[in-house]
């Protein structure tokens, strides 16, 4: 409150609203006020990531995902080090997939580009390529990697059914449909306990 009533101080000309009758009102709220939100699926990247995967240290491990390669066991998700998940943390789930598709499309442009390799400048161009051509590969891996196995995640668990009840039990008002629609997700055996016991509590927050 203290920094806003600085701001508004600096920005006076800003902020010199017509005088209206009642006064403007600046409400501040606490999150911590809003149960709701953090009972809520997310859907960016980012939050996938470490809602589903988990992430340690900005590492990631995928030596679950059967016939995962030997160099994709872990990967490194860094937005410091990484530009592609630096661009891209906060998409949501279905522009994730677009923007991988984008970059794979990239990747196999270059790769055809490289296929002939006949001259003396061919072969120049190649080596002083290589490492960024190589980084590339990599990017596209470890992405297409993580990003397929948060697809068969959210399939296994049918979490866009889950997501689709509770934004309904967090903004809508059809408590028997609602509480049929609750029953058949909680009886479902894809349906994790962890899911499960969200939607509970939203259901018992909204009625």
């Amino acid at each position: 409150a203290e920094k806003i009533r600085e701001v508004l101080s600096k920005e006076e000309k800003l902020f010199d609203y017509r005088a209206t009758d009642p006064a403007p009102l600046l409400l501040i709220l606490d999150r911590r006020d809003d149960p709701i939100t953090p009972l809520l699926s997310q859907w960016t990247y980012q939050a996938m990531v470490h809602e589903l995967l988990s992430i340690s240290n900005n590492r990631v491990n995928l030596s679950h995902v059967p016939g995962i390669s030997k160099e994709l066991k872990e990967v490194v998700l860094s937005a410091e080090h990484d530009d592609f998940y630096s661009n891209n943390l906060y998409l949501n789930y279905g522009e994730i997939g677009q923007t991988v598709k984008q970059l794979m499309d990239e990747f196999q442009r270059k790769a055809k580009s490289h296929q002939k390799v006949e001259s003396i400048s061919d072969m120049k161009a190649f080596v002083e390529n290589y490492p960024q051509f190589k980084k590339m590969s990599g990017t596209v891996s470890k992405h297409v990697a993580v990003i397929s196995e948060l697809s068969s995640l959210v399939g296994k668990r049918n979490l866009l059914e889950v997501s689709e009840m509770e934004q309904e039990l967090a903004c809508q008002n059809q408590h028997s449909q609602q509480l049929q629609k609750l029953r058949s997700l909680l009886g479902s055996s894809k349906v994790r306990d962890e899911e499960a016991l969200r939607l509970v509590l939203l259901y018992a927050l909204r009625y």
